[in-house]
């Protein structure tokens, strides 16, 4: 295991922890593929510009705080969200 993640990998994993949502659940909600989600916790691949912006909306934070960790709390789960089947 990579011991060295990035800010933004351990906050993708954190936030679905905290959420208790699946890798599956959380690329419905920001409309990508479950791969995307697997290679962006592992630091294989960084998520686009619009991924990350759908992130960050979905986390009410900003881009910024995202990949720096400056300024990131793990936000609530958020409430107003269509019901995606896992």
């Amino acid at each position: 295991m990579n011991t060295h993640l990035s800010p933004l990998a351990k906050h993708i994993r954190d936030i679905r922890f905290v959420w208790g949502w699946s890798q599956e659940r959380l690329a419905k909600a920001l409309h990508c593929d479950q791969a995307s989600i697997s290679f962006w916790e592992r630091d294989k691949i960084v998520p686009s510009g619009v991924s990350l912006v759908a992130l960050a909306c979905l986390c009410g934070t900003t881009v910024y705080a995202l990949q720096t960790g400056k300024g990131w709390e793990t936000p609530a789960e958020p409430a107003n969200l269509p019901a995606f089947e896992d």
